[in-house]
């Protein structure tokens, strides 16, 4: 008998209420908690301006994690919030990909303001910035505006200011690369630092792997910005395959089913159709839960998870695209010493390095090993012996316990 971790009255309930508490309920696990710590601490230490990359393959999680963020952040700005009313905590937005050849902007501001309470966004053109007029709702437009996407960045600049939000996270962040070339790739990002810059606030931008063109565009960017992989679990690592299967067992557990079934002894089907990812796994099971209520709701079936398995064409797609994002992201061994070479480190091999300047005794010797003084044993060549350390000005011992 498999434990069951779901209140035992949802039995009783409809099949809507049931599906709906799988739905809502958010598993938490190793990674995901790793990931969480370290892009809320991010976002609370970066000075404003700051860009936040969190990147990794599709259906780890990242817009769960950027929901769970919005909540705590929230949550913890309670008492400001009370304090000013007109205060907005966080900003939470989609990149939403579009039908032209390039990512588009001014949908994107439209958007923006909307998330901004703004009921028309259309009519919201280069806002006049005094305060009482933000106060009373009211907002002035210069004759003659067209609604650019120029002008709608401005306006959405102007209301951050205003509303400042501690931070704007953005989902699927990969969209804003779409560009005809890849010479205005920079200015894609550039818009985003400025609008930045210019509403003091730091930015979350989350999304696939297809962000990795983003991180080394140039110097500047790069010292503004903050880089989190959110990666998925490698089975050929055993912490990460342990996790794995104690994440599935969870899942397992709150399937509210008569009869809980035996997932534990699939775990491989499952990895297999995920490659490691929590929240494909999460949706494929809510696929399979709803299949199984329909079929009577009592228990969860092989055949159930079966067919509403990812195809297998899908997930060998997938695992190509996402391992060879991976290899560039590594780290390797010969990378690493090819640039301390270039930086010139291996020069330094038989050099001492100190952090004053060098005497007699710290440089290396420069004599042949034949016309070193032969000593016999026991004697000591000669030499000075330190009696004390620096600031020591009685030449006691030093005493290291201190």
């Amino acid at each position: 008998m498999f434990e069951q971790m779901f209140p035992q009255e949802l039995l009783m309930k409809s099949h809507t209420e049931r599906l709906n508490y799988f739905k809502k309920h958010t598993v938490t696990h190793t990674l995901f908690e790793h990931i969480f710590q370290e892009v809320l601490f991010a976002i609370q230490d970066a000075q404003p301006g700051t860009l936040i990359f969190v990147y990794g393959p599709s259906g780890v999680g990242k817009t769960t994690l950027l929901k769970l963020i919005e909540n705590v952040l929230t949550k913890q700005m309670l008492a400001q919030l009370n304090s000013d009313l007109e205060r907005i905590p966080v900003v939470t937005l989609n990149a939403v990909e579009t039908e032209s050849s390039s990512f588009d902007w001014k949908d994107f501001f439209q958007r923006f303001l909307i998330k901004l309470n703004d009921p028309l966004p259309e009519n919201k053109l280069d806002l006049v910035p005094p305060d009482d007029i933000y106060k009373q709702n009211r907002y002035l437009l210069e004759s003659g505006d067209k609604g650019t996407a120029r002008k709608y960045r401005r306006t959405v600049e102007r209301l951050l200011q205003y509303f400042n939000p501690l931070t704007v996270l953005i989902d699927d962040a990969q969209h804003m690369g779409k560009v005809v070339s890849s010479r205005k790739l920079l200015n894609q990002l550039n818009v985003v630092k400025s609008v930045a810059d210019q509403s003091n606030t730091v930015y979350v931008l989350s999304g696939t792997y297809e962000l990795i063109p983003f991180l080394n565009l140039n110097d500047q960017l790069s010292r503004r910005s903050i880089h989190v992989q959110f990666p998925r679990y490698k089975v050929a690592i055993k912490e990460d395959r342990e996790r794995f299967i104690s994440t599935l067992n969870t899942f397992q557990q709150h399937l509210p089913l008569e009869k809980a079934p035996d997932l534990i002894s699939r775990w491989d089907y499952f990895y297999e159709r995920t490659i490691g990812c929590i929240g494909t796994l999460n949706d494929w099971l809510e696929r399979s839960l709803s299949l199984a209520v329909r079929d009577g709701g009592k228990e969860m079936k092989p055949a159930h998870w079966e067919k509403r398995s990812p195809l297998l064409s899908q997930c060998q797609k997938k695992f190509l695209e996402v391992s060879d994002a991976e290899n560039k992201l590594e780290e390797k061994a010969d990378d690493w010493l090819g640039f301390r070479n270039k930086l010139g480190f291996s020069g330094l091999e038989n050099e001492s390095i100190s952090s004053g300047s060098k005497n007699e005794e710290e440089m290396p010797s420069t004599k042949s090993k034949s016309s070193r003084r032969k000593n016999r044993v026991g004697i000591r060549n000669p030499h000075r012996d330190p009696v004390g350390i620096k600031g020591n000005e009685e030449g006691e011992d030093y005493d290291f316990t201190k």
